[in-house]
């Protein structure tokens, strides 16, 4: 069962498998070798389904998507992310996903700060999405993650990557209703229109 799943050695082994793949790529930031945001993005993403899909279980495939950057309808400008995660399940019986916009930040004592610069609209434009859009905050002493609907707390009430991993393998994080426009961002335009997101206010509260 996918409950018992779960709750076994496996999760923990993925959120291992998380964390490795995040050494990497801050061990590759740290001596300068990526240092633009797309270039880490794209790094993280090659190292997450490296990392992951070295695991097999029960049919488990994490599927990471760089969204492009270029061009007047470049799938960042529609979607405001510049990553989606798709986790796969037995082929399809269980489908989820997230979405993410990563910026390159400071670490100091528990305390974040980031460039907002776009920010304000990169968030509005996951958020009219999906609710489970995130700001992925690279650093020298790793990959934090914020919720898009916090974006304009000054104080970031952040995860570190494998804690958030490790709530998106148990089914707290994701929306499956995104599957299909994180595999085609294209489609994101169409669905953003007809979404209305309201109160981002009241979601504080619950991460």
């Amino acid at each position: 069962m996918i409950d018992k799943m779960y709750k076994n050695q496996f999760v923990r082994l993925l959120t291992k498998a998380i964390r490795d793949a995040e050494k990497v790529v801050i061990e590759k930031y740290n001596s300068k070798t990526v240092q633009e945001e797309e270039d880490i993005t794209t790094r993280l993403a090659a190292e997450i389904e490296s990392h992951l899909n070295n695991h097999k279980y029960e049919g488990v495939m994490i599927t990471a998507k760089v969204f492009t950057r270029k061009g007047r309808n470049s799938e960042e400008k529609i979607t405001g992310a510049d990553l989606g995660v798709i986790l796969n399940i037995n082929n399809g019986q269980i489908q989820k996903a997230f979405l993410s916009q990563a910026k390159k930040g400071q670490y100091n004592n528990g305390n974040i700060k980031l460039d907002r610069n776009k920010l304000d609209i990169q968030c509005k434009k996951m958020l009219n999405i999906s609710s489970d859009s995130f700001i992925f905050i690279y650093t020298s002493r790793g990959i934090f993650v914020v919720p898009a609907f916090n974006y304009r707390n000054t104080y970031l009430n952040h995860k570190n990557l494998g804690n958030f991993f490790f709530d998106f393998l148990t089914c707290f994080i994701g929306d499956h209703k995104i599957i299909d426009f994180v595999k085609r961002p294209e489609y994101l335009l169409e669905y953003a229109n007809h979404v209305l997101y309201l109160q981002i206010e009241s979601l504080e509260n619950e991460w």
